[in-house]
């Protein structure tokens, strides 16, 4: 994770024996919506802005360390790990930790979106295809293998939502030959939901890629 996203070691940790004061207008001051706690170096857990608005300011943040959070990636954990704990916690930060649980820093979600929006499948011209097979006959292998068959580039492939056995997916090729590769994925028994010619892709990508920030469904 250091290799990829910059850890951010400008928001300070707090302990349980802070006011619940100083852990809101943190919150506040650094647009965040969880506070790590850390005592003697060692990373506690996390507490919720809205878990903290519902105690007295003059409250210490111990008077709710039940309602702690325990989320975090190490150092070295790969940019999806990240993804997933956005994803299921709702938060806009994670804590960075060591194997020995010394708290390094955080990481934010803008953070994450902007070294996303650098991959391939973003940044390189082309066509998208929305496609839906049953989930048991999903295959990535597959879709490669027609997709590279029509002499098409693959730049990239990504399961966007599964709904009563149903896959849907994203893929995004070069478009030399796109009424061709449609017609071989449903040779495939592929349904091909949508074809993205224009410039109305580009609203396709942005629309997902909010999506998938705004708690993907991958």
């Amino acid at each position: 994770m250091v290799s990829l996203v910059e850890i951010s070691r400008d928001i300070p940790s707090l302990r349980l024996e802070d006011l619940i004061s100083e852990a809101l207008m943190l919150c506040k001051k650094q647009q965040i919506n969880h506070v790590v706690i850390e005592e003697e170096g060692k990373f506690k857990g996390l507490i919720s802005s809205d878990v903290l608005s519902t105690y007295s300011k003059n409250q210490k943040i111990k008077e709710c360390r039940d309602a702690m959070q325990g989320f975090y990636i190490h150092e070295y954990s790969s940019l999806l790990d990240s993804v997933r704990i956005f994803k299921s916690f709702e938060t806009n930060v994670i804590p960075i930790i060591d194997n020995e649980s010394k708290y390094l820093g955080v990481i934010y979600l803008i953070d994450i979106v902007d070294r996303l929006a650098e991959y391939t499948f973003f940044t390189e011209q082309g066509v998208i295809l929305e496609l839906e097979i049953p989930l048991k006959k999903y295959s990535v292998n597959e879709i490669s293998q027609i997709t590279e068959s029509n002499n098409e580039r693959l730049y990239g492939v990504f399961l966007s939502g599964v709904k009563n056995n149903t896959a849907r997916i994203i893929l995004k090729v070069q478009g030399n030959n796109m009424e061709g590769l449609a017609e071989s994925f449903e040779r495939f028994d592929y349904n091909v939901v949508n074809k993205y010619y224009n410039d109305s892709k580009e609203d396709l990508l942005k629309n997902r890629f909010g999506n998938l920030m705004k708690y993907l469904e991958i």
